[in-house]
């Protein structure tokens, strides 16, 4: 990877996205960890204004540190940087506590949930900023988090404007912010999302580090036998070892399990369906027309028809244009030639 083409690429991406958007600046959530850094630095030299907010809730010591001395080296080196510190513990603490105990069936139950809570009060916090002073939210998620096994909070971290590294590896976000000359703290700290109140790592919660995650999903991208990730995946090549049969069994259940964070989100297509689709039969000539496409009328009868527009551009390379307007203005010729079907009602 040439990280100097990629800093000058995406600091141009960057600066014409805000440009087009018509805000002022970024706004990033300080955390501590490379991805943070490296997005807050790359929006840094953009030299457009970039709000820094750390956000701890019941945060580890090293995480608060980290992110704070990342702040600074910031200041120490860009103009346009701008600091805040907002604990948020005691905010979680009530928010938390009300909503257990009129929701949560069983304290056991609200550690995942709590979790996820921390993530989506710091992305309320930073959209606030956002409104407040007309920012963009700056994403810090990477390719495997965002693309690969879904490590990220629908509604919290996961829900951003724009996604500056989304597209590079773990394992090339930590040489690019060598490059780009983060912190050592930050570099060689183990990746932690900071969502628990402990010391637990992101291996821990993945049950695999990043590099063998990476491994899997380059593998299983370039294998075309394997099924879709969106199915349980046998492994049982004799050319893998099994820790490596092992990781890719954890990589495609993430897949798997979190694809409805990796998908837009689903929608009822309602087309066909609505008032300005039904047309009379007088209408149905400007109809055709206009939609170029399958639509929806009400017949002569009173009956609801579909209009099959692909048997229509067949029979205009088949009669001429008068006799195609004929078919057109009766019914039953239109049924007659297949072009209009009768809807159950």
């Amino acid at each position: 990877m040439d990280y100097k083409k990629l800093e000058i690429q995406i600091v141009s991406w960057l600066e014409k996205y805000l440009e087009d958007s018509g805000l002022k600046g970024f706004v990033v959530g300080i955390s501590g960890g490379v991805d943070s850094a490296v997005v807050s630095t790359l929006c840094a030299k953009t030299k457009y204004p970039v709000y820094c907010i750390e956000l701890p809730i019941h945060q580890h010591s090293d995480h608060v540190s980290r992110a704070s001395n990342h702040i600074k080296w910031l200041q120490d080196n860009f103009k346009q940087i701008e600091k805040f510190d907002i604990d948020l513990s005691d905010s979680f603490d009530v928010f938390s506590s009300k909503l257990s105990k009129n929701i949560a069936e069983d304290s056991s139950s609200t550690e995942l949930a709590d979790a996820n809570l921390r993530s989506r009060m710091r992305m309320c916090a930073l959209y606030y900023a956002s409104n407040m002073h007309g920012l963009l939210v700056a994403g810090t998620g990477n390719k495997v988090e965002d693309f690969g096994v879904g490590f990220f909070t629908v509604g919290g971290d996961g829900q951003v404007d724009l996604s500056p590294i989304a597209d590079l590896l773990k394992t090339e976000v930590w040489e690019f912010s060598k490059y780009l000359g983060v912190n050592k703290e930050i570099t060689d700290a183990i990746p932690s999302d900071g969502l628990w109140g402990d010391t637990r790592s992101d291996e821990d919660q993945l049950k695999a580090s990043y590099p063998e995650l990476e491994w899997a999903m380059s593998y299983l991208d370039e294998i075309e036998k394997f099924e879709p990730l969106s199915r349980p995946l046998s492994v049982s090549e004799e050319d893998l070892s099994p820790r490596q049969k092992e990781v890719l069994e954890v990589y495609t259940r993430l897949n798997s399990r979190n694809q409805f964070k990796m998908v837009p989100t689903p929608m009822f297509n309602a087309d066909g369906l609505r008032d300005k689709f039904k047309y009379t039969q007088d209408e149905i000539y400007n109809a055709v027309l206009e939609e170029e496409k399958d639509f929806l009328f009400i017949g002569e009868d009173g009956n609801t028809y579909s209009f099959d527009y692909s048997l229509f551009k067949y029979l205009e390379d088949e009669y001429s244009s008068d006799e195609v307007s004929e078919i057109l203005y009766s019914l039953e010729d239109m049924i007659e030639n297949s072009l209009a079907e009768k809807i159950p009602n």
